[in-house]
């Protein structure tokens, strides 16, 4: 069995992330710098996608538990038939020396996983990765093979901002040698999505736009409360910042109440505003 699997020293200036494993965990050994091999391989293809029901997002909600997707592909040609990886999550865009990690990574975790906390002189953040080698998730170790791993993550609070995902895969021909052994990284960045339930109004006391269900199947209700007369719109935005749904409508001191039809819209994350300019008022909703 492969004693070692994965190693990846993230490099941003002169910051580092480090991240290094071993099949039992980074917390039980250590390893130098060089176990699996100094340079990260191309030829392991390698992709890191936060998702919000089965939609890739680039944008988080506050407390919002989202799943995050591995995906590596083997085009090497070399017998590749297990892995394992890292993946942690820390404040801001880019790696440092003293990260601060965010989110939490909800129990249980799949098979073969373990959450990993900082061990000082070998790595310096929280992660989740294999406590075991991983079979493939499909092929048989050849071109072609992949390797998949969904883990969940709750975002951090409000007001924490960007944070990045950051993540190593190693691919392994287990003969329980580390020649041979080819390993990827990436990150992405995630920006903070805000998540304004209700907004103060001079005059008026506090406006609050509802929305409900949350997450919503076919039929979403929108509910803004008695709003101050005028010309309003309602919007509704996709994560990529397209504009879903769009309705002008007249407030006239009667509680505004809306239905939209959601039933051929794609899973996601969708952001609802009503607005006239002045009065602004946000909810983030799910799709499933």
């Amino acid at each position: 069995m492969k004693t070692k699997i994965t190693i990846l020293s993230i490099l941003a200036g002169l910051s580092t992330l480090l991240l290094c494993s071993y099949k039992t965990g980074p917390g039980t050994h250590g390893c130098s710098a060089n176990c699996h091999g100094n340079s990260a391989s191309s030829s392991i293809a390698l992709t890191l996608e936060l998702d919000s029901a089965g939609v890739s997002v680039t944008h988080y909600v506050p407390g919002f538990t989202y799943s995050v997707k591995i995906s590596g592909t083997n085009n090497s040609g070399s017998n590749l038939p297990y892995f394992g990886f890292q993946l942690g999550c820390i404040q801001g865009a880019s790696a440092m020396t003293t990260p601060t990690n965010e989110g939490t990574w909800p129990i249980p975790l799949p098979a073969s996983v373990h959450i990993a906390s900082p061990t000082p002189g070998y790595f310096v953040v929280k992660m989740v990765e294999h406590n075991a080698p991983i079979i493939a998730t499909t092929g048989t170790g050849g071109t072609g093979t992949t390797y998949v791993e969904n883990i969940n993550w709750t975002a951090p609070a409000a007001g924490t901002g960007t944070v990045s995902l950051w993540t190593a895969l190693n691919a392994v021909n287990n003969d329980d040698h580390n020649s041979g052994d080819l390993w990827n990284k990436t990150h992405i960045s995630i920006a903070e999505w805000s998540s304004v339930s209700g907004i103060s109004n001079a005059g008026s006391g506090v406006v609050q736009l509802h929305t409900w269900p949350n997450p919503a199947m076919n039929i979403l209700q929108v509910n803004a409360g008695t709003l101050p007369e005028g010309s309003y719109q309602l919007n509704v935005f996709s994560v990529n910042g397209q504009c879903r749904y769009r309705q002008e409508f007249e407030a006239d001191g009667q509680p505004v109440q809306k239905s939209l039809d959601l039933s051929d819209w794609s899973p996601g994350l969708y952001l609802v505003e009503i607005s006239n300019g002045t009065l602004q008022l946000q909810s983030t909703i799910v799709k499933q």
